[in-house]
């Protein structure tokens, strides 16, 4: 357990990832293992794979809590580092998927050509992703509405009613 603690620490999470995974071999009940794995793979996420990673990220915290002695602080801690990682790299990829989606815009495809409308529907996509990991993300539910009043979705009024008045809410919270 002490080499993967080292190999984790120099942010080595691949190598880490693998003693975490021998250590839980040996001792499937370990709630520290179960964590510092739940952070190894959202370390490893791509983009492409960042839905299943939240997933799986969940159960191995799941597991750290029902072990024999669950560091409920720990796991807590894990919970929030990870939740803001994973929110933030998917607003990484709505801002990049919206800026060009813009490019798009005021280039050959000016009026809302196919090239256009599927950078939009990716940013959509990212956007879905970072609410799915946060349903408060400001950034994220922001970024969903711009994109939903440039695609001039008619239908979704409502939606972008009801995502002005939860921003709202969750600025006016907020110290």
């Amino acid at each position: 357990m002490k080499l993967a603690d080292i190999a984790y620490e120099a942010g080595n999470t691949e190598e880490a990832l693998h003693l975490y995974n021998r250590a839980l071999e040996i001792q499937p009940k370990n709630s520290h293992a179960w964590v510092r794995k739940a952070l190894c793979t959202a370390g490893e996420t791509r983009a492409n794979e960042i839905r299943a990673r939240v997933k799986e990220t969940v159960a191995y915290l799941n597991k750290a809590r029902e072990s024999d002695s669950p560091q409920l602080k720990e796991i807590e801690e894990a919970q929030d580092k990870i939740r803001d990682d994973m929110a933030r790299f998917a607003n990484v990829m709505t801002a990049k998927s919206s800026e060009s989606a813009q490019q798009l815009w005021s280039g050959d495809y000016l009026g809302g050509g196919p090239m256009y409308q599927q950078g939009m529907k990716e940013a959509l996509s990212y956007c879905s992703i970072a609410l799915e990991v946060d349903p408060e993300n400001v950034q994220a539910l922001e970024n969903r509405m711009f994109v939903l009043k440039k695609l001039g979705w008619l239908s979704n009024r409502t939606e972008i009613k009801e995502i002005q008045a939860k921003v709202a809410r969750i600025k006016s919270a907020r110290p």
